[in-house]
Formats: structure tokens, C-alpha cells, sequence
């Protein structure tokens, strides 16, 4: 739910950062889950629980995407190389 809700914030604010903060979050419970939680479930219940959990990550990847990368300043652009 953490990581769920800094990504909605992020994207609310436009940060970036948040954003990778909170999709990290979120990739430490779903990697949590099927090396931990999934252990004690049935095939039928995996199967499912699998694809819950990335419909649900699908639903939160549309709806609220990734802010733009800032833009580059011109210092930046010209230091680097062609």
C-alpha cells in the first residue's frame, strides 16, 4: 500500500524520483511474495494469485505512468560529446 501510494503522489507531484521510490517499493513485496508468501499456496491459488498481482501492476503502469525525465540544460547539452 506504501509503495502504491508514493506512486500515486509522485505522479500527482511530477517527481520522478518518488516515482522510482515507490515502484521499488512495490517490486520488493512482489518479489516478497512469490519467494515467501506463495511457498504455502495450492497450483490453482498461485495461478491466481499471479494473475491478480499483474493486472494489478498493469492497472497502476496505465494509470499512473512515469513522469517525463526533466530536460536536459543547455550546459549539459553541450558538454556532451557528439
Amino acid at each position: 500500500m506504501i509503495g502504491l501510494a508514493t506512486i500515486l503522489w509522485a505522479t500527482n507531484r511530477n517527481s520522478r524520483v518518488l516515482w522510482q521510490v515507490g515502484g521499488g517499493l512495490l517490486g520488493v513485496v512482489v518479489i516478497k511474495l512469490f519467494l515467501v508468501d506463495l511457498k504455502e499456496l495450492g497450483s490453482i491459488q498461485k495461478i491466481v494469485t499471479f494473475l491478480v498481482v499483474g493486472m494489478l501492476l498493469l492497472v497502476v503502469g496505465h494509470f499512473s505512468p512515469m513522469p517525463p525525465s526533466p530536460p536536459k540544460s543547455k550546459a549539459e547539452t553541450e558538454s556532451e560529446p557528439s
